[in-house]
């Protein structure tokens, strides 16, 4: 009940990840790859009933009340001779008949029947095993040419985490709503276009940890977003995505991939297919209506990136649709399917041959898994490396899914065939190692490295003192406190990663500051390192609307109110203007603001940028307009960007 319990709450969309990277050259790979997950376990044989033969019959037997039909106006929709598409999976249908949809019987997960160690198996790339530390996705990203060591923002995901195929992959921002991306107001409203941007500029461009790095993607990030992503994108190709969250996040993806800054690969959840009760009679009830979503929205986001076709974006669009597990054969009594085994996976794209795929266990009863359930007869991760190496000409299996061997494409897409590299990394090591200390307590942080199990760490009292062993940490691991150091004169670390197959190099040996840069601003107003109450406290406001924080990260002296410092100004937030022969951005700012930068930047693939001189329009009252202006480049992508800093 628990496990029900937990997986109903998954009912309903959830857009999983983005990995974004910048523009590549026309050399580099730009394929699309789209993961939609359907949590839950979907009834595959619902969605792909036998139709005829013995098989029929068997099935029939087993589905008194969950049967689809196999003749009739509510009949399966014929894919071959043998097997039909639910009834109301009709633009799928469509997609399947023109040769965009392939459909591969029975894949198999590793065996399990549990919700969670079945979506483990899956979305890790390592069936029966859940202690791998990074997801199949991030392992392929960070292996293969697409263009993510220069990122916009890695990831963008909804909920508290992003999905396991993407644990470990670096800069994931969550997102599920565009319009909520944006920052929270602090302090008066009239500085959070403002100075509220320089501040956190300035806070995050102070040192380079791990944190101080998503931070800066983050704001990065919100840039992006607000600037290109808007609410009246329309789609394509008369595309009519379903008024639903699932609906809403596949059109959020076309927008990205529209776009064209670099998208790489996308995951989209629809939960709500633990059908342990009343699953619907046919062609209605509560699975028909979640299979009409699917279809409905599935075919809305081929049409909208196929478009005009003129620049179709399904030609390098694959989309894989996948459960954790299929349902039992057999009914149960609440008129519902209880947990199986094997499940049809589809692959969508412009590049896909359509068709069935697969070998088809078959449903007698000596042909059962456990006697019970669809026996697995393709390992999805067959299906997953044909993808990535055909479409996406990365043949690292060995990386991506870890002891893996005997790979033979299906001719499930087209693409070239590479020798596929079974052989296993050693670790990376460990970036942005980094050493503070607070209170007699050294904290140490870094980066996850690729492939790593284990990070160990060493110490040494001082230089000129032997290295010794400090701890060993597992795979999570991103910080460590030593509370010991206090008692040694000017300790020094070092870390390694470690897996079965190797060790990475150390890192440069790091020590801890002796004065971090807010305890050097506390000396320098204060005369102490230490927060020595309400006058060096950190969050407390003190009348002005402003923290003693914001002050630190603005560079302005806490002791003085800061509204002497005129810092609520928010400039006229820019548009850009188009006509037959320029594309300009406009803005507004005071006349009185000599200690404040504004530089206009352009771009044409958001990787390289110049700066783009502004000349005044007039001024009123203390405010002067500026426009900033290029030639318009016909069809070609161009990008201004207004930069707001303090001198």
């Amino acid at each position: 009940m628990g496990c029900s319990a937990a997986i109903a709450a998954m009912a309903g969309s959830r857009l999983g990840c983005f990995a974004v990277s910048n523009p590549l050259s026309a050399s580099s790979n730009r394929e699309m790859l789209v993961l939609v997950f359907l949590r839950g376990g979907m009834d595959g044989l619902s969605l792909i009933p036998p139709i005829a033969g013995d098989d029929r019959q068997y099935y029939e037997e087993a589905r008194r009340d969950l049967k689809i039909a196999a003749a009739g106006p509510s009949a399966a929709l014929r894919l071959d001779d043998r097997f039909g598409l639910h009834p109301s999976a009709g633009p799928l249908h469509s997609l399947f008949q023109s040769g965009k949809l392939a459909i591969v019987h029975a894949v198999g997960n590793g065996g399990s029947r549990s919700h969670f160690d079945a979506m483990k198996y899956l979305e890790l790339g390592t069936p029966g095993s859940k202690t791998m530390p990074t997801g199949w996705l991030s392992r392929h990203l960070s292996s293969s040419d697409t263009g993510t060591s220069t990122v916009l923002a890695s990831a963008l995901a909804t909920g508290i985490s992003p999905p396991t195929s993407l644990q470990g992959s670096s800069g994931t921002l969550n997102l599920s709503d565009p319009g909520t991306l944006n920052l929270s107001q602090a302090g008066h409203w009239s500085w959070v276009f403002g100075d509220q941007r320089i501040a956190l500029r300035r806070l995050y461009q102070g040192g380079n940890t791990f944190v101080h790095e998503a931070g800066m993607e983050a704001l990065d990030a919100v840039g992006l977003i607000e600037s290109y992503l808007t609410p009246d994108d329309q789609p394509a190709g008369r595309a009519n995505y379903p008024a639903t969250e699932f609906g809403n996040h596949l059109k959020i993806i076309a927008q990205m991939i529209k776009l064209d800054v670099g998208l790489r690969a996308a995951t989209v959840d629809l939960g709500g297919w633990d059908t342990h009760e009343n699953q619907g009679t046919q062609p209605g009830g509560y699975f028909a209506k979640l299979v009409q979503e699917v279809s409905d929205g599935l075919a809305a986001f081929y049409a909208d990136l196929d478009g005009s076709q003129a620049n179709s974006h399904v030609k390098r669009l694959t989309v894989v649709v996948q459960s954790e597990f299929g349902r039992r054969i057999r009914q149960n009594a609440n008129r519902g399917t209880d947990h199986g085994t094997a499940n049809p996976m589809l692959i969508l794209g412009g590049t896909v041959n359509g068709g069935l795929y697969g070998e088809w266990p078959g449903l007698h009863p000596d042909q059962r898994f456990d006697s019970a359930d669809l026996k697995p007869t393709s390992d999805f991760r067959q299906i997953l490396s044909e993808i990535l190496i055909r479409r996406f000409g990365n043949p690292k299996l060995g990386e991506v899914f870890p002891k893996y061997q005997g790979y033979a494409p299906l001719n499930i897409v087209t693409g070239a065939d590479l020798a596929p590299d079974y052989s296993a990394p050693t670790p990376a090591t460990p970036a942005n190692f980094a050493a503070s200390k607070r209170l007699g307590v050294v904290r140490l942080v870094w980066e996850r490295a690729r492939h790593a199990t284990n990070y160990r760490i060493e110490r040494r009292k001082q230089p000129s003192a032997p290295w010794e062993h400090l701890v060993t940490l597992g795979a999570d691991a991103v910080q460590f406190d030593d509370w010991t150091a206090s008692e040694l004169a000017l300790p020094s670390y070092r870390l390694q990663a470690v897996n079965t197959n190797g060790e990475s190099a150390f890192t440069a040996e790091v020590a801890p500051p002796n004065l971090s840069p807010i305890e050097q601003w506390r000396l320098q107003f204060f005369g102490t390192t230490q927060n020595d109450g309400e006058s060096a406290d950190d969050h407390v406001t003190s009348g002005d609307g402003m923290t003693n924080f914001v002050k630190y990260a603005l560079g302005l002296d806490p002791r003085v109110p800061a509204r002497l410092f005129t810092t609520g100004f928010t400039p006229g937030r820019p548009r850009t203007e188009v006509n037959q022969n320029s594309f300009s951005l406009v803005y507004v700012r005071p006349q009185d603001r000599p200690d404040v930068r504004y530089e206009v930047r352009f771009s044409a693939d958001l990787k390289t940028w110049t700066a783009v001189p502004d000349v005044s329009e007039g001024a009123s009252d203390g405010m002067e307009r500026r426009r900033a202006s290029v030639p318009k480049a016909g069809l070609a992508k161009q990008f201004l960007q207004l930069t707001i800093s303090r001198l």
